[in-house]
């Protein structure tokens, strides 16, 4: 009965309620707000419509007194006041933005939620599932959520980020294994370990759809191309039509958060701590 007591509380705390239906935008920046104490910081990520870090992102926050810092998809921001902020995102698949609310430890109320992420207009959220920890996986929370278009599973990070959903357009969902709803195209290797030199810019271009990594149209036409996958930036060379140089680097911070799914704050004992091993 504790265990289940638990859960529910992580529900409640973590989803959002329910909105009309529309479609699913292109970008989505996760979560959707956070409480922040001054001092911290907190990280961010642009997703595109699949789940999956946007490209060529640029962000901007509503005041000088949030510097964010970092590129790509993901940034972390920095607060200097308390206050309320809002953070953006734009690309050319689209834009969003996050709420953040900063205050001083002893305005911080017992058990405020630190990050939500919402549902997707006309969906309600039926289940959160801890992730079982796997090597090499940021996987923290497997949100399921019902939608007027059918189910999506979306994997968070214990800090609220998406590493990527999948909708399902059976009734039926087998809620004891979310994480076999992973999309195959993560399980494999990237689409920089595919590109090989020689290979062709319609080669390249291929691989990068069949694993629902954009390029924009304007980026085609160029002799070099850049794709973001996760926490990594590939940059592919060409001359007459065929790759002669790619290289892999890191592009976002690591995480300096550890490993619990809780949405609560849990220092200085100001609320009961819900780790992991509790709601399995």
């Amino acid at each position: 009965m504790a265990k289940l007591f638990a859960y529910v509380v992580m529900a409640s705390l973590c989803c959002s309620a329910p909105a009309l239906a529309q479609d699913v935008p292109g970008l989505t920046v996760t979560p959707s707000s956070a409480t922040v104490l001054l001092g911290d910081s907190r990280r961010f990520r642009a997703v595109n419509r699949y789940g999956r870090p946007a490209s060529f992102v640029r962000w901007d926050t509503s005041s000088s007194d949030a510097q964010d810092f970092g590129d790509g998809s993901d940034i972390e921001v920095e607060f200097q006041e308390v206050g309320d902020y809002t953070v953006h995102a734009y690309s050319h698949e689209g834009s969003g933005s996050a709420t953040v609310h900063v205050v001083n430890y002893r305005a911080l109320p017992y058990g405020a939620t630190k990050w939500i992420v919402d549902s997707f207009a006309g969906c309600r959220t039926k289940q959160l599932t801890p992730a079982i920890p796997a090597p090499g996986s940021t996987n923290a929370v497997f949100m399921l959520d019902q939608c007027t278009q059918g189910n999506v599973v979306r994997a968070l990070t214990s800090d609220g980020l998406e590493n990527w959903r999948t909708w399902i357009s059976e009734k039926e969902v087998d809620r004891q294994h979310l994480d076999s709803y992973e999309p195959k195209a993560l399980l494999v290797k990237s689409v920089c370990d595919s590109i090989k030199t020689e290979m062709s810019r319609d080669e390249v271009s291929k691989l990068a759809m069949a694993a629902k990594v954009e390029l924009p149209e304007s980026e085609r036409v160029k002799d070099a191309w850049t794709f973001e996958e996760g926490k990594s930036e590939c940059r592919v060379t060409f001359r007459d039509g065929k790759v002669t140089k790619k290289r892999s680097s890191e592009t976002s911070f690591p995480s300096t958060y550890g490993p619990s799914i809780s949405c609560e704050y849990s220092r200085y004992n100001q609320e009961i701590f819900t780790r992991r091993n509790s709601l399995l």
